[in-house]
């Protein structure tokens, strides 16, 4: 755990109904506190990966175009639930029909039959939540379905009400022991705690895969006939806790 700064304010708290009275009817005690920040964290291995999935074809007009990418997305959803995924587990992204933007065809030569025929630009995506181990053959089949535009995975957890309850009990140990550390070095008695606050935390830092695993050309549409497919891990989910307390001295 990590240890933050923290100051030791003296102060009289004053109702605001209060305010209005004379000096000599306010009852204001004198009031010392010291504010301290606790940070905490708790880690698992993710138990769900939310796999992305799609591809990108072509066609020299916009109905060759529509075809072809009918073809592939009845292709890739076959593959999908021939391998044992749950429709309600896969849904779509987006798609569209667009025409390929000039410089994405500059690579081909000018009234060439390659650039004709990549006049139109059809994308299509899905998200497969699956465990973590049926990620890598969710994905290989897939590819070898045509989906040309896959692979990266979010990595989350089911439910992550254990891993907030952690972090959140790591934070309040972490502002007690350097709430502790400060009345010591300062010759000073923690009575109570006088304000709890939660801050901003931070959910799945290391969540997720880079997208651009598989890009739109890339080197998975020639495969052998074995049907070997990647090895893929889960990652660690990460929750961090913050919280700020306000405990009384005297």
């Amino acid at each position: 755990m990590r240890l933050t700064a923290a100051f030791i304010a003296a102060g009289c708290l004053v109702p605001v109904a209060a305010q209005s009275l004379p000096p000599a009817r306010r009852a204001c005690p004198e009031v010392r506190t010291i504010t301290v920040t606790g940070h905490g964290t708790a880690t698992a291995e993710a138990d769900l990966a939310i796999i992305h999935v799609g591809y990108q074809t072509y066609g020299p007009n916009e109905q060759s175009a529509y075809n072809a990418a009918a073809d592939r997305s009845s292709a890739v959803m076959n593959a999908l639930t021939g391998v044992g995924v749950a429709k309600a587990d896969i849904e779509s992204t987006g798609q569209a029909l667009t025409r390929t933007q000039p410089y994405q065809l500059q690579q081909y030569p000018i009234d060439s039959e390659e650039r004709i025929n990549h006049t139109f630009t059809v994308v299509q995506g899905w998200i497969v939540q699956a465990t973590p181990d049926e990620s890598a053959k969710i994905l290989n089949a897939a590819i070898r379905a045509g989906a040309n535009y896959s692979g990266w995975i979010d990595w989350k957890m089911k439910d992550e009400t254990q891993l907030q309850t952690q972090a959140a009990a790591a934070a309040a140990d972490n502002a007690w022991a350097l709430a502790d550390l400060l009345a010591t070095k300062m010759k000073v008695h923690i009575t109570h705690l006088e304000y709890l606050s939660q801050l901003e935390g931070v959910m799945n830092p290391w969540g997720s895969d880079q997208p651009g695993l598989v890009g739109g050309n890339a080197g998975f549409s020639v495969m052998g006939p074995d049907n070997r497919q990647l090895a893929i891990h889960a990652r660690k989910v990460e929750v961090q806790a913050n919280l700020q307390a306000t405990f009384a001295v005297e």
